[in-house]
């Protein structure tokens, strides 16, 4: 597992997180630690603004605070390519306009294929997904596969410009890879979704 300035513990919870909302229980039970120790730290981040906390019935007894990880934690795991990345981003969007950045994004996603190769099928493509921080899974529905991504590596910058992160990036690169020129965005994390969906 990589280092973070975070702390391996801290990091170790955040990368659970990204799974769903959950409780400092099921925490501890994952990752094999004290209760009170992930509470700290859970407490730790959340006066961080890493985490949400929030409080929810599941029948008539009391209510179990349940955490779920923010667009700041998110950006903490992916810390590293915030910055250069929205500097890139401003400078093309200032030089070049909006429809040249985005086909310049769309380029970049056709570079991104070339270098992993194509993939001939969704679960081939899920350890590309993996590797590249889309903490991926895949959902069948019906006949269709849903591409789950439950982290954006580009969090902050998909907030910032979703027509460019997720529309044209993202989407491009997964149409290109699977040759399925199809491939439908439902949902995105840069607009505010808990998980990006692609229907493939």
């Amino acid at each position: 597992m990589m280092d973070s300035p975070l702390g391996q513990t801290k990091y170790s919870i955040l990368l659970l997180l990204l799974g769903g909302e959950t409780t400092a229980e099921d925490l501890a039970s994952q990752l094999g630690m004290s209760l009170s120790v992930v509470r700290r730290h859970l407490e730790d981040m959340t006066g961080g603004k890493s985490v949400n906390s929030s409080f929810k019935s599941a029948g008539s007894g009391r209510p179990s605070k349940y955490y779920s990880i923010t667009l700041e934690g998110r950006s903490r795991i992916s810390h590293k390519y915030d910055l250069v990345l929205d500097l890139l981003t401003m400078a093309m969007m200032k030089n070049m306009g909006t429809e040249k950045t985005k086909a310049t994004f769309a380029s970049a996603a056709r570079m991104l294929t070339e270098n992993v190769g194509r993939r001939e099928s969704v679960d081939s493509l899920l350890p590309v997904l993996s590797d590249l921080g889309f903490q991926p899974q895949l959902r069948r529905e019906g006949s269709k596969d849903l591409i789950i991504s439950n982290n954006c590596p580009f969090a902050k910058l998909a907030t910032k410009y979703p027509e460019l992160t997720c529309d044209t990036l993202h989407t491009v690169f997964l149409r290109e890879v699977l040759k399925r020129p199809r491939i439908a965005l439902r949902q995105t994390i840069g607009r505010g979704a808990m998980e990006c969906v692609h229907e493939a």
